[in-house]
């Protein structure tokens, strides 16, 4: 079976890897095996006169393998049991002539020279192979974050962009060219940005976009229209953080823009809703308001104060508006009103009459819920007053 690249690089790696005594038994038994093997070919097969020159690969196998430790220990091995087993005479121990010793010499200085080498290329395939570990652990991480920031885009329904200043170049992200509703092959440009600006809103988006530049602001905000590729008008929420060099130019802007079409629609319908209510409420004489009897607190819209004859822009008070109250009608008001404050839920329907500013007697129509805060520790008064005389009299005169 065929072993692949990758997996032959693994495998080396997992043998330089090993444990310390593992690479020194290693390399004394690689030494041990060696002399042995030189010794029988030798004496059985052919001597060649040269035991030094095979010599050398146990101590460049052990010095690659294990390190410049085990590579000097096989060269300590080999040169004892050479002197014996291999130098004549045989099966002595000391050099006896020049000869010998300057072979051992040169032997041994060679061999320091491998172990070095062996320990170079050692650290130089650990190096590398933890490189390409960090690489592949750096690759994973960047797919798992591209990963989240597609799920992210999708939840949100918006994309990433990235515009380096200095070369024009534009990122779009996948969430970005669907936001525009682009082919995700689309290639980004400045150009294509500003077209997809809604024309009414274009000239306010890079009229700001410039100001942030000239200004070297950071922080860019802003809500607008887009046109997208397939013609649908959306409104987006941008926002980027621009970068500058030392000299104050502007480099980099990167950004998110989010689609708040929804919210906007919403928010339109309801202000459209709020102006019918408004148009409504002062067509049928009817004032809301809120009242809070833990703090005093009243609020009232300006139709209530049309409703009683007061000026909408002076703040009323309970009191101020209990003044205005019939006098026949004001105790059983009062009365009834803190009676009210012990019923949480209850609604209430009650007429009086008010004697406005202007000297003129009102009959009122009231009608509210006592509704619970929601700490559950309060209550407040809802409701809405309507003018019965006036609009009567409306009627009788339609």
């Amino acid at each position: 079976m065929a072993i692949s690249s990758s997996s032959r690089w693994r495998l080396l790696d997992t043998y330089l890897r090993r444990s310390v005594a593992w690479r020194y038994t290693g390399a004394v038994v690689t030494s041990l095996l060696w002399i042995a093997m030189r010794w029988v070919l030798g004496h059985y097969v052919v001597n060649d006169g040269f035991p030094y020159a095979s010599l050398f690969i146990p101590i460049t196998l052990s010095a690659f393998f294990g390190g410049l430790g085990p590579g000097l220990v096989s060269l300590l091995t080999t040169l004892s049991l050479a002197d014996y087993l291999l130098i004549p005479p045989l099966y002595t121990i000391g050099l006896n002539d020049s000869k010998a010793v300057v072979g051992t010499t040169l032997f041994a200085l060679s061999g320091l020279v491998v172990s070095v080498l062996g320990e170079l290329g050692r650290n130089a395939i650990l190096q590398a192979s933890s490189d390409g570990d960090l690489s592949k652990v750096t690759q994973q991480n960047l797919m798992v974050s591209q990963e989240r920031l597609n799920i992210a885009e999708q939840v949100v329904a918006g994309g990433v962009w990235d515009w380096d200043l200095v070369n024009g170049s534009l990122h779009w992200t996948d969430g970005y060219r669907r936001l525009f509703d682009y082919p995700l092959h689309e290639q980004p440009s400045r150009e294509k940005w500003i077209d997809g600006i809604h024309p009414e809103d274009r000239e306010r988006v890079t009229g700001t976009m410039e100001e942030l530049f000239c200004r070297s602001l950071q922080h860019w905000s802003m809500e607008y229209r887009i046109q997208t590729a397939s013609g649908r008008t959306r409104w987006i929420e941008s926002h980027g953080h621009a970068f500058y060099d030392s000299t104050g130019r502007a480099r980099r802007i990167v950004g998110i823009d989010l689609d708040i079409t929804a919210r906007r629609l919403a928010e339109e319908l309801a202000r459209s809703n709020e102006t019918k209510l408004r148009l409504l409420m002062q067509y049928a004489r009817v004032g809301d308001w809120e009242w809070n009897p833990k703090d005093g607190s009243l609020r009232c819209s300006p139709e209530f104060c049309e409703v009683l004859g007061l000026d909408p822009t002076v703040s009323p008070t309970f009191e101020r508006i209990m003044t205005f109250v019939h006098p026949a009608d004001g105790r059983r008001v009062r009365e009834l009103l803190e009676d009210l404050q012990e019923r949480p839920g209850q609604d209430f329907d009650f007429e009086n009459r008010f004697i406005g500013p202007d000297g003129v007697e009102r009959l009122m129509h009231t009608r509210g819920a006592v509704i619970r805060d929601e700490e559950g520790d309060g209550i407040r008064l809802v409701g809405v007053t309507i003018d019965m005389a006036r609009r009567g009299n409306e009627l009788l005169a339609s």
